[in-house]
């Protein structure tokens, strides 16, 4: 993600179950404020959620359910006043719900489902629209198993290449350097 952070036009950085892995890196908080939408839903990512996501302003749609993601959620979470949807579902987060949330005046929905959070519900949720909150299946301890990965054949490691040089081909028509 750290070469992306260059695309200041860039709007939409959806990149749903596509099987990447890794750390979620610091740099995700210097992606374009211009950002409207990411969703990293259903890959492999893991580590902490950086307080750096509060720099994505503009965010209205917030889409990390189904990765390897662990510790607190961030309190600079509550900078992000544009977000309508908030999915932080299936990780292995703990710890209280951030009351800097009650800040998202617009927020509609909000996942956080199949987690380990303890603590009451901050009653200032009850200040905005909210209309979904999921709470189920929060899981004492907070571990979730990572599936074994395959070994990747020939003709796997060429596909993923082409997906890469294409994705470097759509950065560059997008003007990205």
């Amino acid at each position: 993600m750290t070469s992306l952070t260059n695309c200041s036009g860039l709007s939409v950085l959806d990149v749903d179950s596509n099987q990447l892995q890794g750390t979620l890196p610091n740099s995700i908080g210097n992606l374009s404020i211009g950002l409207q939408t990411l969703n990293i839903t259903g890959d492999y990512i893991d580590g902490t959620i950086t307080e750096g996501i509060g720099n994505l302003i503009s965010l209205q749609g917030l889409y990390m359910d189904g990765n390897y993601l662990v510790g607190a959620v961030p309190a600079s979470l509550g900078k992000l006043r544009q977000l309508n949807e908030l999915y932080l579902s299936k990780n292995a987060l703990s710890g209280p719900i951030t009351a800097t949330l009650s800040n998202l005046t617009k927020l509609t929905r909000l996942g956080l489902s199949t987690n380990a959070f303890s603590g009451a519900i901050p009653a200032s949720l009850n200040n905005g629209p909210l209309q979904l909150l999921d709470l189920s299946e929060q899981i004492s301890g907070g571990t979730r198993t990572r599936p074994s990965q395959s070994k990747k054949g020939g003709n796997e490691e060429a596909e993923e290449l082409g997906r890469e040089n294409t994705a470097a081909q759509k950065k560059k028509e997008m003007g990205c350097t």
